[in-house]
């Protein structure tokens, strides 16, 4: 059992930006609670889509039992490869 706190467990989380407004996503910090027995995995992933683009990021993390405790995984964009472009 591999569980996710916070809103948005399964499906999208969808944030709206004003259509004069750039934005980018540098960090996403994901905690939760794990009990995996010995010889088990469990995974934590996030698929990351944004409006005008049509590829779909996947970042993926896996916990091994055995393993009671609380999770943390954290994504990390390197912020000099993030494009900058003008709105609209």
């Amino acid at each position: 059992m591999l569980r996710r706190h916070g809103r948005g467990r399964r499906g999208r989380r969808q944030h709206g930006v004003h259509r004069d407004l750039q934005q980018f996503l540098a960090q996403a910090d994901y905690r939760g609670f794990g009990h995996l027995a010995a010889g088990v995995r469990g995974e934590e992933q996030a698929n990351y889509c944004f409006a005008g683009h049509p590829e779909t990021a996947s970042k993926s993390h896996t916990f091994h039992g055995p393993v009671s405790d609380n999770w943390q995984a954290t994504d990390k964009t390197a912020v000099a490869s993030i494009v900058h472009a003008p709105c609209g």
